[in-house]
């Protein structure tokens, strides 16, 4: 009996190629974008799981009076919060300055650079695969390194300790590697560096008042914070 159903099928099938082919292809676009659909879900809550406390992490946003708004802010604003607001635990700046230039055993390449400043990792708590959290940015020329670019460089050795020269001029020293990020996370790293290594720059000077608005900023809230009381 489901040999004879299977003959009428195909048979079927064949007779109406055209309208089956069409069909058939309906289906296969149907069922590949449902599984798209699924898995850009899945990849959008699972891109920063790597991330302890994210319900206490908030950024803020500079509300202009047209309606429009944006996520940099001045840049001394953060200073002032920590210095009155009991309720953040720690928060850091997170803005890219330009692409710096690196060099390594003759080599040279340039990769996205952020700055930031050494209480990134209490607010983030981005697991590093080398080196640790408390030190990781504290020094003046200290470079993090993502898992990607520390394998371009250095293999699986371990690359803390090492030097790399940026613009031609300074010395940075690895402090960290970051464990392998999802390509799909809110975080599109290459190297990270401190905001103090930008305090020589007369341009970041200038730009660092209560005027000019171009640096985010990202605090942990302690997990008692009123939320609304503290936007107030």
């Amino acid at each position: 009996m489901l040999k004879n159903h299977l003959k009428l099928s195909l048979r079927n099938l064949w007779k109406n190629r055209l309208l089956s082919s069409l069909n058939l292809l309906g289906l296969s676009i149907g069922i590949g974008s449902v599984l798209t659909l699924l898995f850009s879900v899945y990849a959008y809550y699972v891109a920063d799981a790597n991330i302890p406390d994210q319900e206490n992490i908030v950024y803020l946003k500079t509300h202009l009076t047209d309606g429009n708004s944006y996520n940099e802010v001045t840049y001394p604003l953060l200073d002032k919060i920590l210095s009155t607001s009991p309720e953040v635990k720690a928060g850091t700046h997170m803005h890219g300055w330009g692409n710096i230039w690196l060099e390594s055993d003759h080599k040279e390449f340039q990769k996205t650079t952020t700055y930031a400043d050494p209480e990134f990792f209490e607010v983030f708590g981005l697991p590093l695969k080398y080196g640790n959290h408390s030190d990781a940015l504290k020094e003046k020329y200290s470079i993090v390194l993502t898992d990607k670019v520390s394998k371009q460089l250095f293999g699986d050795e371990n690359p803390v300790g090492k030097s790399l020269i940026a613009a031609d001029t300074l010395n940075l020293t690895i402090t960290g590697v970051l464990e392998p990020i999802s390509p799909y996370s809110s975080f599109r790293l290459g190297v990270l560096l401190p905001n103090t290594i930008l305090e020589d720059n007369p341009i970041f000077i200038r730009q660092t008042n209560w005027e000019n608005s171009f640096s985010p900023i990202f605090l942990k809230l302690d997990e008692k914070a009123d939320i609304l009381q503290f936007e107030k």
